[in-house]
């Protein structure tokens, strides 16, 4: 017998045929199914599901606004029962949350050291305002102490000769010395005043009358407190912010 036919008659037996037809045995090696291998690309695989971030306290109110603006505009452009009584509940829900807030609010300023002293009620608000007073008067009196005033007015100006009354009764009344600047003649009753073009033109190239000035005669400083006809309560506050300004430069005491 040939010895190929021999060999082969050897191998025969473990040479069986699998069940789908394909050889099995040694001599058909077949790499083992990667079951392993599968589980771990299926665990790798990315999920379809997204992880949702909760929202932040401001991207939640900007939600909410615009829900609400949605259910309102709904309502008024389409004002069936339906869309209207969603506008009405939004509304309702709006109002609820803003008192619930006030209510928090109100107790937490009564619970907070750090809240400052309420003075609100009118007769705080008096007394503040007589303090407030009181401290303006002592200021404009140190003030007058190392500040003058020029008036700069023009002779046919109707404005200068209606704020010149009050600028006499203010400095009257905080012990300023005045004088009076102008380019041409006149002057007003109870005041000195000086003839200078130069001068008017230095302190006033737009030509605006009246000015008022804040003058320091050591210093020659200037200081505008008025432009125009302006009331004395509107004056007096201007001077105390001047004197404000002036006491944290440690320019009056």
């Amino acid at each position: 017998m040939c010895p190929y036919r021999i060999l082969m008659v050897m191998l025969l037996p473990f040479q069986a045929m699998a069940s789908d037809g394909k050889p099995t045995g040694w001599l058909w090696y077949q790499d083992p199914t990667p079951l392993v291998e599968e589980k771990k690309q299926e665990a790798s695989k990315p999920s379809n599901t997204i992880s949702q971030k909760p929202k932040t306290a401001v991207e939640e109110m900007a939600a909410n606004r615009k829900h609400y603006d949605e259910v309102m505009a709904k309502g008024i452009l389409y004002p069936t029962i339906e869309n209207v009584t969603n506008a009405r509940r939004a509304h309702d829900a709006i109002i609820a949350q803003a008192s619930q807030f006030q209510e928090s609010w109100t107790v937490s300023e009564l619970l907070d050291q750090q809240t400052p002293v309420d003075m609100t009620s009118p007769g705080a608000l008096k007394l503040a305002r007589q303090e407030e007073e009181k401290s303006l008067e002592e200021g404009l009196k140190k003030l007058s102490k190392t500040y003058g005033l020029i008036f700069v007015f023009k002779e046919d100006c109707p404005y200068c000769h209606e704020f010149a009354p009050l600028v006499k009764h203010f400095a009257q009344q905080y012990d300023f010395k005045i004088e009076g600047l102008s380019a041409g003649e006149g002057c007003f009753e109870g005041m000195n005043c000086l003839k200078n073009k130069g001068a008017v033109d230095a302190l006033n190239p737009e030509g605006a009358y009246p000015l008022l000035y804040l003058a320091n005669p050591a210093t020659n400083d200037l200081i505008p407190i008025a432009k125009g006809f302006i009331s004395q309560r509107a004056l007096l506050e201007n001077v105390k912010a001047v004197i404000q300004w002036l006491e944290k430069q440690g320019e009056l005491s």
